[in-house]
Formats: C-alpha cells, sequence, structure tokens
C-alpha cells in the first residue's frame, strides 16, 4: 500500500450560499469507494465552493466527473452572481500529483476527465496549466477572461476554440458554462486581509507583489510592464462584503519558491509605505504540513529564535505571525493536509451530555435548523430545556467532541411508545467527516445494548444525503402519521434493531 498512487483534486464550484446544493454535490463525491473529502470551503460574497479530496486516480476521476454533473444539474450560470471571476458551474478542476505519480500520468488522467465529460455530459471546456494542449490556454487567467457572460463571442475565435465537449454555443453552455480542466502542482489560496475597504489600495499591493506586476504608461504614451517582486505569485483585490474589510487575494503556484510567509511580509512592507495594514490572512481550501514548518522558522529567524522546537509549537507561531486567525477560525488539523489525511474520525470521542454543554447544544441544532429549515416552537422547547424535555423524559442525548470541541450532538428522546433519533447536527467545518454516521450506529448500538426493538426517526425528503444515509445504514421508511409533531417532516423511518443485529 506504500507506493499506491494519490491525486489530489480540487474543484471550485460557482456556488457559496446554498448549502443545501453544496452538500448534495459533496455527497456524490463521498458515494465514491475510496476517495477522501478533506475539506468544503465557501465564500458567501465570492458565490463559490473550493472542494478538496483525495484518492487513487481512477476513483478521484470518477468522483470528479459526478461532481461536475451534479453542479451542472443544479447551478444556473445565467442567473449566478459573485465577486469572484468564473465562467462555468464547475469553473475550474486541477488534479494535483501526490503520491507515486508524475505530473505527466496525472495529465493524462485530465485529459480522460475532459474527454468523458465532453462526451457524457455535454459539457465544454479548456485543459489548463500542465494539460494545456496550446501555449496560450496553460493560464487559467487568461482561458477565464471575459468570464461567463463572454463565452459566445470568445468560443467563436479561432485561437480559443474548445478543447472537449461541444465546440459552439449551446443550451448546455448559457446553463452551465464551462469548465476548465488542469494538471498543476500544489497551489495555495491564500489573501491577506487590510484594515480597509478600499479595493483600490488592494490593487496596488497586489500589482507589486504578483510576478506580473503592472503595465505602466509613460508620459510619451509608452506603455511597459513593471514586473512584480514575487516569482509564482498571482494576486488581485477585491472587496470581501461578509467582514466587510479590501483583500489581497493571491494564489501561490510554486510554495517552495514563494510561501505564505514571504508575501505576507513583502505586502506588510507595501502597505507600511501606501498607509494600509495587513491585519492577519485567510487561507482557501488546504496547505502542506511544509507551507507552515517554513512559516514558523522564516519568523522564529526574524526574531533570532531557535528553530529547533516541536512541530505543534511551529504551528501556533506560524498561525499567529500570519494572523490565520483574523477573520474565523484556523483549524490545523482540518487546513493541513498531512493532518486531514489522517481520519479525524480516530480522534473523535462520543460523550454523554452534561450540563456545561447546553449551549453547543442548542447552537450546533438552531444553526442546521436555520439553513435547512427554521426553528418551530417544539424544537425551541426541546433545545432551549433538553434535560426537562429529553433526559427527565427517559432520553439521551450524545456528544461528538474533538480534542476540546463539540463538534457535533444527536438525541434519543422517549416518545413513550418509541425512541425516537432526532436533534443530530454537526458544526459545517467538520462536515463530510462521517461524524454524523458516527453518532447514528452510536446510538444503535447503544439501543442494542438497551435491549430496545427498534428507534424511529422523521426527516424531510429534501435531505438527500441524510435520507441516503439513513437508507444505507438500515432505516426503512415507513408511513408517515398525519399528526407527527414537527410540521417539516414528510418521511418517517425505523430501524428495527432485533432484525438487523441477528442477521449480523
Amino acid at each position: 500500500m506504500k507506493n499506491k498512487q494519490l491525486i489530489e483534486c480540487v474543484p471550485n464550484i460557482s456556488e457559496g450560499n446554498d448549502l443545501e446544493k453544496i452538500q448534495e454535490i459533496a455527497h456524490v463525491v463521498k458515494s465514491v469507494k475510496g476517495v477522501q473529502l478533506l475539506n468544503i470551503d465557501s465564500g458567501n460574497a465570492a458565490n463559490r465552493t473550493v472542494f478538496t479530496f483525495v484518492g487513487e486516480p481512477e476513483n478521484v476521476v470518477e468522483a470528479a466527473f459526478l461532481l461536475i454533473k451534479k453542479a451542472s444539474e443544479l447551478i444556473d450560470m445565467s442567473i449566478q452572481k459573485g465577486t469572484h471571476p468564473r465562467f462555468g458551474a464547475t469553473d475550474v478542476c486541477p488534479l494535483i500529483p501526490i503520491a507515486n505519480i508524475s505530473m505527466e500520468e496525472t495529465v493524462k488522467y485530465a485529459h480522460k476527465l475532459g474527454e468523458k465529460v465532453g462526451k457524457e455530459l455535454g459539457i465544454s471546456g479548456y485543459f489548463y496549466e500542465f494539460a494545456s494542449i496550446e501555449e496560450q490556454k496553460k493560464n487559467l487567467a487568461s482561458i477565464r477572461s471575459g468570464e461567463y457572460e463572454g463565452l459566445q463571442e470568445k468560443i467563436k475565435k479561432n485561437n480559443w476554440q474548445l478543447d472537449f465537449g461541444p465546440k459552439k454555443y449551446n443550451e448546455q453552455i448559457r446553463k452551465s458554462g464551462i469548465t476548465a480542466i488542469g494538471a498543476r502542482n500544489f497551489l495555495i489560496a491564500y489573501n491577506l486581509n487590510l484594515n480597509s475597504t478600499s479595493v483600490k489600495l488592494a490593487n496596488q499591493i497586489a500589482s507589486k507583489i504578483r510576478e506580473s506586476g503592472s503595465l505602466v504608461t509613460h508620459e510619451n504614451g509608452e506603455t511597459v510592464r513593471i514586473p512584480g517582486k514575487l516569482k509564482a505569485v498571482k494576486a488581485i483585490g477585491w472587496f470581501l462584503e461578509d467582514f466587510g474589510i479590501a483583500q489581497v487575494s493571491c494564489n501561490l503556484t510554486n510554495f517552495q519558491l514563494n510561501s505564505m510567509h514571504q508575501v505576507f511580509d513583502e505586502a506588510t512592507k507595501i502597505g507600511d509605505e501606501i498607509g494600509v495594514k495587513i491585519t492577519g490572512s485567510e487561507l482557501i481550501g488546504l496547505m502542506p504540513l511544509q507551507a507552515m514548518i517554513a512559516a514558523a522558522d522564516f519568523f522564529l529567524t526574524l526574531e533570532n529564535r531557535s528553530t529547533s522546537i516541536a512541530e505543534d509549537e511551529k504551528i501556533k507561531i506560524a498561525i499567529e505571525k500570519l494572523g490565520l486567525n483574523d477573520i474565523k477560525p484556523f483549524h490545523p488539523k482540518e487546513r493541513i493536509i498531512e493532518y486531514a489525511m489522517n481520519n479525524v474520525q480516530t480522534e473523535i470521542e462520543i460523550i454523554p451530555f452534561e450540563n456545561q454543554y447546553s449551549k453547543d447544544f442548542y447552537e450546533l441544532n438552531a444553526e442546521w435548523l436555520r439553513n435547512y429549515f427554521y426553528i418551530e416552537p417544539y424544537d425551541e422547547q426541546v433545545l432551549s430545556h433538553p434535560k426537562e424535555y429529553i433526559l427527565d423524559k427517559g432520553g439521551f442525548i450524545f456528544l461528538a467532541k474533538y480534542q476540546n470541541e463539540i463538534v457535533g450532538v444527536v438525541s434519543i428522546i422517549n416518545q413513550k411508545d418509541f425512541f425516537e433519533l432526532s436533534k443530530m447536527a454537526v458544526k459545517p467545518n467538520f462536515r463530510g467527516q462521517k461524524i454524523g454516521e458516527m453518532l447514528v450506529k452510536y446510538c444503535l448500538d447503544f439501543g442494542k445494548n438497551q435491549g430496545w426493538e427498534s428507534i424511529t426517526l422523521y426527516s424531510n425528503r429534501k435531505l438527500i444525503p441524510a435520507i441516503t444515509l439513513y437508507e444505507k445504514i438500515g432505516f426503512k421508511e415507513v408511513p408517515l402519521e398525519t399528526n407527527a409533531h414537527y410540521n417539516r417532516a414528510d418521511i418517517k423511518m425505523i430501524f428495527e434493531i432485533d432484525s438487523f443485529y441477528t442477521k449480523l
């Protein structure tokens, strides 16, 4: 198994707000055996979600194909809006060699994916980076220039004919746009936060740090390009509406040449010159451990401190110095690829409810209900008084604990005539790690040990990933009574404990 080939896929879809659509797309990735979904990173203002998954090449190609298919069904580009440049429902879909595979082999898989997408889905697109078949199509920014709105005219030009799928503008392109499929080295998507709302200042910093620099027109009318300071860095300035700040959004295409600490340091110096502060930074997706260690060593050396310290201490220093917690929490176990690949489930502890976790119980469930439905009166009573409505009536509450953080919750409510599996929720940034499945199975094992005959649940058919999970575990649909205590419920399911465990 040591020589198993691994590639990473980091597709970006043009949807960052509709959690139901995002989860539905994530579900098709998780349905492919041998593929591990490591991260889902959504941005509301950018209206964009970045998925990160790894596995053996054939499995990753299948998962990417299913993702592109599902995204094209759920996202209508003719009405899509967002601050991030885009031209397709699945905007970009790069494959990255991770272990025991060359770039040349990875390119072959990118071409295989593109051909499959074009032939079987009728979705068109370009190959880019190492997978490009023409030099001018190598650079993603060049391919995407004009964005979705310019596609109809762009693909008519001889030098911009599509590489796969139908070559002429059609209804499919109008609906789902086109997709860029590529093979590239590991890229770090990294944003710098300014203490300003000025996109002009953000662009000023971007033009000075990015490799391409900026165009300057002299008094004589001659236009020349002034190169930027950092090789293998792409950057633009934009306004991050979610947090009301301007950012310098960067892609580090060769982090071994210029990584986060060089970008942060250089941008800070330029910011000081033009009167704006870099308050911190933000990682999009995942990064290699090596990049964090290099950042820590850089800052330790600047302060004449020893670099011979423990790895976890270096991680803390890198997070602090780069300000990675500036606008939202940074969890290294989720964001460093080597850590994320060590399945988080192995560190999950299932514990019984205690009063100190009342706030976690309420907030986890309330967040889920607000995103998918609304909090009904019955929900408010149960969530606000779990001891009175669940525990004192013979029910149980279990929590999923990761390190010192409560990341998931589930309840078993004693409804007198039956036990109901209810009030299950997982923190958004821990979804995709099968924590919900762990909680459900824990409850079933608990019920078996208690000698129960069955466990019942109520749900809604629009929650496709949840319903699929319940069916996979062994829940069967039964008729729904007309007076169910949840207005949102349109499906009732039962798990027959005795018959299931007898078969095992």
